[in-house]
């Protein structure tokens, strides 16, 4: 119940005894009440849907093989999203990202730890030995098997500063993820289990979905074996990945579930499995280990999973014990992990920016202009994020389709139109192309 509100708040509850989410951001852009007449599913609907979805996935497909691709940056549709979200989730990620791209990088790469000057400072790609992008072929025969004999000789697969950095924060972050789960959200998760086992609604959107029927759960069951199955059988009939890596993969993210929906819920950011299901799958499969086995280069990276079973422990001990000092409660470790998690392909310079956005409109317009803020700010940002992409195909077509450049200055220069034309180049200079 929210007998301040204003806005649209205000406007659902015409009366103190009218119920509430008690999520702010929730109870402003979602009516807690049930208009019937509204289909949730309309041919109209599916249409659109299904035809934008080809026409997008042919668009972006056709012009990728052209020398003037349609490219939307990410990091920019991210940057107009970035206004939702509660301020102190942008000073978690900001700290996250400070720690990783201004401190830890930086030592890790003029250090050369890792012989990281032979590589850019900041890359995704598989480097070689000497600084090359890897060739996997070099390493299998042509039943694409692993040749041990050809690795040895080749060498083993190098990293970049940053992603090296980036992978321990990963790795940290997946253990950190369980134990935050159950510090901080442990009593409500239980308390949400009990209600329902039985069949308990209390929250306002779950008693107004409770009035219609359900989808069996044998649908699900159904979907779960069919795929199970299909996976089994296409692992079995290929020498390249055995039938019990799909059991592994259903337990990490059965495991996984309720820590990562809590903390998507709750700070609205993702964890990717890729990098926590690429090092298990490293150790259980057959064969030895090379990239975090031990005695390899980047072994010491796997002390992330140690560290991520401590770092909540740390916060939650001092938020309990000092409750007065208020900012203890809003560290949140598990973003902190994940900040720089899509660094790249989203260019590190536009954090900052990512940070200026959140801090005009989730503390000065929260703060000083919370009615505007409730009422515009989450449709605000979604327009700019179509705008961006509505925007991005007209340029396309106008402008580059014609051989209009956009103008270059200074600030627009380098590989990534950053104004820094050697940073995809190693600490040599030399810039590492196929």
């Amino acid at each position: 119940m929210m007998s301040n509100s204003t806005g649209l708040l205000l406007h659902n509850a015409k009366d103190d005894d009218d119920e509430q989410s008690p999520f702010e951001e929730v109870a402003a852009n979602i009516s807690n009440k049930d208009d019937p007449t509204i289909l949730c599913l309309t041919f109209r609907s599916v249409f659109i849907g299904i035809l934008l979805t080809c026409f997008d996935s042919v668009v972006f497909q056709f012009f990728a093989y052209r020398t003037s691709p349609l490219d939307i940056n990410i990091g920019l549709i991210i940057l107009l999203a970035y206004m939702m979200g509660e301020f102190m989730a942008h000073v978690n990620l900001f700290v996250g990202f400070m720690i990783v791209i201004w401190i830890l990088t930086p030592i890790i790469y003029y250090t050369n730890t890792w012989d990281s000057k032979k590589m850019p400072i900041i890359s995704n790609r598989a480097f070689d030995v000497n600084g090359n992008f890897y060739e996997p072929m070099k390493v299998l025969n042509k039943d694409l098997l692993f040749n041990e004999t050809a690795y040895q000789i080749y060498g083993g697969v190098r990293m970049s500063a940053g992603q090296a950095i980036r992978h321990a924060f990963i790795l940290t972050a997946f253990s950190a993820y369980i134990v935050h789960t159950i510090l901080y959200h442990g009593k409500f998760i239980v308390e949400q289990f009990r209600m329902t086992l039985s069949d308990k609604k209390n929250d306002i959107h779950a008693k107004l979905m409770s009035h219609y029927p359900e989808v069996s759960e044998w649908w699900y069951y159904i979907i779960l074996f069919v795929s199970f199955i299909l996976g089994l059988i296409h692992c079995y009939s290929s020498p390249l990945l055995p039938g019990y890596i799909i059991i592994v993969a259903i337990i990490v993210n059965f495991i996984m579930m309720i820590p990562t929906g809590v903390i998507v819920a709750v700070t609205n950011m993702t964890f990717v499995l890729g990098v926590p299901i690429d090092v298990l799958s490293s150790v259980i499969l057959p064969g030895f280990v090379k990239t975090f086995g031990v005695g390899s280069i980047y072994f010491p990276l796997l002390f992330g999973l140690l560290l991520g079973l401590v770092l909540p422990i740390i916060s939650w001990f001092l938020w309990k014990k000092f409750p007065n000092i208020k900012w203890l409660a809003f560290i949140h470790f598990p973003m902190i992990l994940v900040a720089t998690n899509n660094v790249p392909p989203a260019p590190a310079g536009e954090y900052t920016t990512w940070f200026l956005v959140g801090f005009i409109f989730n503390l000065i317009l929260y703060r000083y202009a919370h009615a505007w803020w409730e009422k515009y700010a989450y449709v605000f940002s979604a327009a700019m994020s179509c705008g961006v992409a509505i925007c991005g195909f007209i340029i396309f077509i106008t402008l580059q389709n014609n051989n209009i450049k956009f103008p270059e200055w200074w600030g627009t220069g380098g590989p990534t139109r950053d104004g820094c034309p050697l940073e995809i180049a190693n600490y040599s200079g030399y810039v590492v192309t196929d």
